[in-house]
């Protein structure tokens, strides 16, 4: 892999960022890498901001540090607003656009807009819009496959949630075929660039 992947998961309280970034770590680590991730979050009761930030790499991860990412998920205006001028050159940002509205950014990234409430919704449930958009971040990076998305599921959601995980595992593909799709407009592969 060379250097160690950086990503930034953001959004706010009860959108599922921390699943999100419990899933794929679980994903990353089933896949044979290491995998670290400092969780931050906002002095609000209730819809204060939570972000992850994750380090992805083949051997050990020496440094939670993320300054300059590879790939960050948006999924709040807030931190759309904060984060935009953040991505690396060639980097790339999944903007949920159920929520974001303005999308005014650099020309040397690559931004997926896709509505993740409203694909949440058509699957018939608002409550995996975050694995929608993680599914999303994973088409745009390939950083590790559905499969292992629903290995990682298994390892965080309690048994009897189990039942839950192929409408998971339906919003990830949804997430990952839409993120495909935008980059195929755009003539471009998935990938960290």
């Amino acid at each position: 892999m060379g250097e160690p992947l950086e990503l930034i998961l953001a959004g706010r309280g009860g959108q599922g960022i921390m699943t999100a970034a419990e899933v794929l770590g679980w994903a990353v680590t089933l896949s044979g890498r290491a995998a670290a991730c400092l969780m931050e979050y906002g002095a609000e009761m209730r819809g204060g901001y939570i972000r992850a930030f994750m380090a992805v790499d083949d051997h050990e991860v020496t440094s939670q540090i993320v300054e300059h990412p590879h790939a960050i998920l948006c999924m709040h205006e807030k931190e759309w607003e904060f984060f935009r001028e953040t991505p690396r050159p060639g980097g790339c940002v999944v903007v949920n656009t159920s929520t974001i509205r303005n999308l005014e950014t650099r020309p040397d990234i690559r931004v997926i807009e896709v509505p993740c409430h409203r694909l949440a919704m058509e699957l018939g449930s608002e409550r995996v819009v975050s694995m929608v958009a993680l599914g999303a971040v994973i088409g745009a990076t390939d950083i590790v496959t559905l499969e292992q998305l629903g290995e990682g599921l298994k390892k965080i959601l309690p048994e009897r949630h189990h039942r839950l995980i192929p409408l998971n595992l339906e919003a990830l593909k949804t997430g990952m075929q839409v993120a495909k799709s935008a980059l195929s407009v755009l003539g471009q592969e998935g990938g960290v660039h």
